[in-house]
């Protein structure tokens, strides 16, 4: 196991890469597949090596990051890898600050897990590309990517998330093709740079998913940037995410991510007041019921339920349960437990209930004697355009959300 950051560097990198970078560099994308040949059977050592694409392209426009990160690199494992395992795993490494199951970012819809590791000491990029690529060589790690400084620690809709951020990127990125119907061009470069083409946009063909892995020619960063610079695609775009490096729970600031409003046919309608007692939790629906028993009530915050208490749809991909605190709570302490709650694997999402006094169903029957209202995770947009959806392609991109279905009888509706 490597002991120190030094050791590291002497490590052997496969020519391709520098291949890679070095023709890049020098602004010939037409000598690129020559250039590899003649070079990738061979292996050399070169300790001065940064391989950090420092810039990508929005929609055709060259935008530069910002400086790299000395003291952060983002690791991603399989999300089969028990939260266990992967806390052994970066600790054992002896170059980066001791980390805890908490510390491991999990997303729902998604394979991989994330850790952000904080080396021991700041390390320059020659130094952080041997360490990439060192714990690249451990078999259930997917992908080892820099991270890049921030003073942007600010959701989508500008909500603060905590009190330092670096951004990074995904394995994903994103190509528009020039004609969906001929993709010749796009399946010679998957190939050249074993990328892997996942899917083809439902309502925009011309876009497509792909992925970069340890196995690729380079990470996601650097694979938009050369499928872009190959001039044979409209867009290549990476999937930049931001990442939360000293939260806003760890601290006193108050905080409460609850919106006490939502808009009906155009209408800002204000919610009444948070419930200071109840919590939605939406479970996955191939948990079993016993297992989601022994979850809440390990949490030791909640009320004790049993498996009655667990609600099932027949149509719906969740299993909710509606957790009673032990003792009343405050916004800031509810969305303290709700970031908590959605760190575990089986929470796919935790909700804010809403207080009201009408316990009726939509035709007016009494269903209780206390009711709380909530919301679900899906939500419907209606497009102003039903035959141009990119405006709405572009929201759901940036916002990381899915659209799940579209209308058969109002085609302009649409469920993410």
């Amino acid at each position: 196991m490597v002991s120190s950051i030094q050791s590291l560097k002497s490590k052997l990198l496969t020519t391709f890469i520098r291949c890679y970078t070095i023709t890049r560099f020098v602004g010939f994308p037409a000598l690129l597949s020559t250039f590899l040949i003649g070079c990738e059977s061979y292996k050399f050592e070169y300790e001065d090596t940064c391989l950090f694409d420092g810039y990508y392209y929005d929609n055709n426009e060259k935008k530069w990051l910002e400086e790299l990160s000395s003291d952060f690199i983002l690791i991603s494992i399989d999300s089969s890898t028990t939260d266990d395992d992967i806390v052994y795993f970066v600790n054992s490494q002896g170059i980066f600050k001791g980390i805890s199951a908490s510390d491991v970012i999990r997303y729902p819809n998604y394979r991989f897990k994330h850790v952000v590791a904080k080396f021991l000491v700041g390390n320059d990029c020659y130094g952080i590309t041997s360490v990439i690529n060192e714990i690249e060589t451990n078999g259930f790690v997917d992908y080892v990517h820099y991270t890049i400084q921030t003073d942007d620690c600010t959701n989508l809709i500008g909500e603060q998330i905590g009190n330092k951020c670096v951004d990074s990127y995904s394995d994903l990125f994103y190509v528009k093709v020039n004609n969906p119907n001929d993709l010749t061009d796009l399946d010679k470069i998957v190939q050249k740079t074993n990328t892997e083409k996942l899917e083809q946009n439902t309502f925009l063909k011309d876009w497509f998913t792909l992925r970069a892995n340890k196995a690729s020619k380079g990470d996601a960063l650097q694979m938009a940037n050369y499928f872009y610079e190959t001039g044979l695609f409209e867009i290549a775009e990476p999937n930049i995410i931001k990442l939360v490096v000293d939260s806003l729970l760890t601290t006193n600031i108050d905080t409460c991510s609850y919106e006490g409003f939502y808009y009906y046919q155009d209408e800002k309608l204000w919610l009444e007041e948070i419930s200071n007692d109840y919590v939605l939790i939406g479970i996955y629906s191939v948990t079993s019921d016993e297992d989601i028993e022994n979850f809440i009530n390990a949490q030791g915050i909640f009320e004790e339920i049993s498996v009655s208490d667990v609600i099932k749809y027949q149509y719906y991909d969740y299993k909710h349960v509606v957790a009673k605190s032990l003792t009343s709570l405050n916004c800031t302490e509810i969305t303290s437990i709700i970031n908590n709650l959605e760190k575990n694997e089986i929470v796919d999402y935790a909700h804010y209930t809403i207080r009201t006094d009408d316990c009726r169903n939509d035709i007016w029957e009494p269903i209780g004697n206390k009711c709380v209202d909530s919301y679900e995770s899906r939500f419907t947009v209606s497009v102003k355009d039903p035959n141009d959806l990119t405006d709405l392609y572009n929201i759901v991109h940036k916002t990381n959300t899915e659209i799940l279905s579209q209308n058969q009888f109002m085609a302009n509706r649409f469920v993410l």
